[in-house]
């Protein structure tokens, strides 16, 4: 069976890009984390899914695949341009199981802007229900800086004697 790509959404690692999908092609995770995976999967592995990575594998230039649900997770090599790994991915799973070609095979799509910029194309299926905010995707920098101010706020607490304030004697 082919799937298409509704939309692509951005994760915090540069060189990984998740892809939501027109239905499930899982039931649980699949995980092919090098080439050699694929080639040489678990006994019990869907073979669809094996079929796929291979094919992703040798020509979208992947160093890893998630599959699980309605999405898939795809790790590029370093140097390989976002443009051409997503027209290769949209070609691969719309050719998964002799299926019709992507509607919108051939037109652009950005390349991934980074800071957690979600782009999502919603037309023809519900809206999901939203997701809870995560430090994944609002980036650990934002953690990080809520702990900065959590010690300063302690720092300067006027409820502390000047012995006891963090880091001042």
């Amino acid at each position: 069976m082919a799937w298409r790509i509704e939309s692509f959404e951005d994760t915090p690692n540069p060189d990984a890009l998740k892809c939501w999908l027109d239905r499930p092609i899982s039931d649980g995770p699949v995980s092919f984390r090098r080439p050699e995976e694929a080639r040489d999967p678990a006994p019990g592995t869907d073979p669809a899914l094996v079929d796929l990575a291979v094919r992703l594998f040798d020509r979208a230039g992947l160093t890893s695949v998630l599959f699980l649900g309605q999405w898939m997770t795809v790790n590029k090599a370093r140097e390989a341009r976002w443009r051409d790994v997503k027209r290769t991915v949209r070609a691969g799973l719309a050719g998964a199981g002799g299926g019709p070609p992507h509607p919108h095979r051939g037109q652009e799509d950005p390349a991934p802007t980074g800071g957690g910029e979600i782009r999502r194309r919603t037309a023809g299926r519900p809206p999901s229900p939203p997701r809870p905010p995560s430090f994944a995707v609002t980036g650990g920098h934002h953690a990080l800086k809520l702990i900065l101010i959590w010690i300063e706020a302690l720092r300067s607490s006027r409820f502390a004697t000047a012995g006891q304030r963090i880091g001042r004697r």
